[in-house]
């Protein structure tokens, strides 16, 4: 096996799957729903590796920023 062999395995291993992906969507969209449900909701912006498509398997989470009116905030 040569080093470039090993990296394709790697990333192989870290790369999350479609059903992954799908889930965290989902996740995603019910958090969104239910700040949205809760605050004034003025924004919401996902961040960190999930974003960049450099989420490790296993090992990473999903940065989320809600941005929300100042009288919600208090």
């Amino acid at each position: 096996m040569t080093i470039s062999d090993g990296f394709k395995t790697l990333l192989t291993r870290i790369a999350l799957l479609q059903f992954e992906i799908e889930a965290a969507e989902r996740h995603i969209a019910t958090i969104r729903t239910r700040l949205a449900e809760a605050y004034n909701l003025k924004g919401f912006v996902r961040a960190g590796s999930y974003s960049r498509g450099t989420f490790i398997r296993g090992s990473s989470d999903v940065d989320l920023f809600a941005v929300v009116t100042c009288d919600d905030a208090l």
